[in-house]
């Protein structure tokens, strides 16, 4: 009767039992570190084979890692691999049982290297190799999100087959992220031309807009002719008005019927009418000669204001309109017999 196949599953369960019960009978392993107790590292060990053999690898892998703490051992290391193929952590299970497997003058190595072997054959159908190479030394390189080293590399970097987020990065240089497809088994390589960054200089914000000045008051001369012109106005007119008082204060000093009654003489019967005469002369003199100056000054300013540089035209604009001051005078109602009037 032929022998019935395994599966792969009963000959790894079978590999465990043999590394298990082989723990205890082999050869004397590698000493500890200095300062850690055998009995505590060998019950780590034995207790994360018990969980192992329950198919607790996560806990069994967070146990193995306690007991590497303590010592270095190849068997430890060793076990830490198995445990992370048993989880799938395909690269870190890899680097692990290499790393065990190097230690060919450990007894308990020696004896398991066909083990070993058989699990990095395994291994290696999962992974793949991708060569780096940047055009800048010192590049941190990272593999979906892990960094995997620094440029220039002295091997391959061992990546799980299929699609690869890779990233370099590098001080003063743009980063690169491309993804990659890595087969099994095979070596695939990849060239990153980083770039400088280009430093961006902070331009300072621009200063405030410097305010415009006013526009320069083109008719600063026009209120004070204005006051004038009206101030010479009034003036004129209380000229006016005193002559006319003055010349009714002379026509009733003038009127035999009132002044010359009673046999007294015009003076002493119409002599405060003469007071009058001579009061309301002095202001009708001084009204007009008042009025009259201001009159002429108020002239002059508007011909300065009217002289005055404007400002410049805007687009589309017509022509400014001119301005002057006209006066006029002639025969009027007044009681002078003279009547003067302005227009702008």
């Amino acid at each position: 009767m032929l022998p019935r196949r395994l599966s792969g599953s009963s000959v790894w369960f079978v590999v465990l039992c043999v590394l298990s019960s082989a723990s205890g009978v082999a050869a004397q392993p590698a000493q500890p570190a200095a300062g850690s107790g055998v009995a505590e590292v060998e019950a780590l060990v034995q207790q994360g084979l018990a969980l192992r053999r329950e198919h607790r690898d996560q806990e069994a892998l967070d146990v193995f890692l306690r007991a590497r703490q303590r010592s270095n051992e190849p068997r430890i290391v060793a076990q830490i691999g198995f445990a992370e193929q048993a989880l799938g952590r395909w690269v870190d299970a890899d680097a692990h049982l290499r790393e065990a497997r190097t230690r060919d003058d450990d007894p308990w190595v020696s004896q398991r290297r066909t083990v070993i072997d058989e699990a990095l054959g395994v291994i290696d159908q999962r992974l793949g190799r991708l060569e780096v190479s940047t055009n800048v030394a010192g590049a941190t390189v990272l593999i979906d999100g892990r960094e995997a080293g620094r440029t220039p590399f002295s091997s391959p970097i061992r990546v799980v087959a299929g699609t690869v987020n890779l990233e370099v990065q590098a001080q003063g240089y743009v980063s690169v992220r491309r993804s990659l497809t890595v087969t099994p088994q095979n070596l695939s390589r990849e060239r990153v031309e980083l770039t400088a960054a280009v430093a961006q200089r902070v331009v300072p914000p621009p200063p405030p807009p410097t305010p415009e000045p006013p526009p320069p008051n083109v008719h600063a001369y026009r209120p004070f002719a204005i006051a004038a012109a009206v101030a010479g106005g009034v003036g004129l007119a209380f000229g006016a008005f005193a002559l006319a008082q003055r010349n009714g204060e002379a026509d009733a000093f003038n009127n035999d019927g009132a002044c010359l009654v009673n046999g007294r003489s015009r003076s002493e019967n119409c002599g405060d009418h003469a007071d009058a005469v001579g009061t309301w002369e002095g202001l009708s003199i001084a009204g007009f000669a008042v009025g009259g100056a201001l009159g002429v000054t108020a002239a002059v300013l508007f011909v300065i204001d009217s002289g005055a540089p404007r400002p410049a035209a805007q687009p589309n604009a017509g022509p400014a309109p001119r301005r002057s001051l006209r006066g006029l005078c002639g025969p009027g109602p007044t009681p002078v017999g003279l009547s003067c009037a302005w227009r702008f």
